[in-house]
């Protein structure tokens, strides 16, 4: 009896928890676990146990699921500064924040970046081959660099100081070879800064997201420089993270020696 007691209770507390978490930016479908716990409770009245529980089951597998899919509020708070220098980039630092708890590592190339993984196997994944290997539920990989576009090999067709919105455009028409078309690129505002980006979701392995953030520094020789942001995850799981990757780029600084 005191399990029907709780599945009633339920009906009522989840819906409000589940739609507070849509709230903080998760948008979740709660129909079906309101429907489940309902019926449910139908069979609770109707003396019906067995029944009762397996829909009780039924429920608790997909509340999971949304909770998979909205893990709550991810607190930007650890920093990470990449020393710039060296071939192709101007001497000086960036830095940002990144989610606490997630792991990082720097690679120093001809596009200077550091890698932030939400656990281990995520910062593992190689990013050198022709395409990404499959990412799981809640894996996330970003690469955070800056970028002009010399080191991005652009600068005869863009120039010194492009748009964010026509550099992601240079940047995604070669990708789309591999990754499939592209979504719409979009330019906004980030922190009062020019920024762009286009996201691909059509591969059954991950989704990819690029974004451009025009810095409005330039150095010495009058090259406009950019912070490329490149985040993967699981299918359908970077509507999720997006908000993670917009309150990163807020925190973007850069300062030139």
């Amino acid at each position: 009896m005191h399990a029907f007691k709780l599945a009633l209770l339920l009906v009522f507390l989840i819906p409000t928890f589940l739609v507070h978490a849509q709230e903080g930016g998760c948008e979740i479908d709660i129909d079906a676990a309101v429907s489940l716990l309902e019926q449910a409770r139908a069979r609770a009245s109707d003396s019906d146990a067995d029944g009762a529980r397996s829909l009780l089951a039924q429920a608790a597998a997909e509340i999971e699921a949304l909770l998979q899919s909205c893990p709550g509020d991810i607190h930007i708070s650890a920093e990470k500064t990449l020393t710039l220098g060296g071939e192709g980039s101007p001497a000086g630092q960036l830095s940002f924040k990144y989610p606490e708890g997630w792991l990082t590592a720097e690679e120093q190339n001809d596009f200077p970046n550091i890698l932030i993984g939400s656990n281990a196997s995520a910062l593992a994944k190689p990013l050198d081959g022709a395409l990404p290997p499959p990412f799981a539920a809640g894996e996330v990989l970003i690469a955070v660099g800056l970028a002009s576009t010399s080191t991005m090999g652009g600068e005869a067709e863009l120039g010194l100081s492009p748009t964010p919105l026509s550099f992601i455009n240079y940047l995604i028409t070669p990708v789309e070879d591999a990754f499939g078309k592209a979504s719409q690129s979009t330019a906004r505002t980030i922190n009062d800064r020019p920024a762009a980006w286009a996201s691909f979701t059509s591969t059954n392995q991950f989704n990819l997201l690029l974004m451009i953030v025009d810095m409005q520094r330039k150095t010495p020789d009058g090259q406009s420089q950019y912070v490329l942001m490149l985040a993967l995850t699981a299918p359908g799981e970077l509507a999720t993270i997006e908000p993670t990757l917009l309150a990163m780029a807020e925190t973007f600084r850069l300062s030139l020696n």
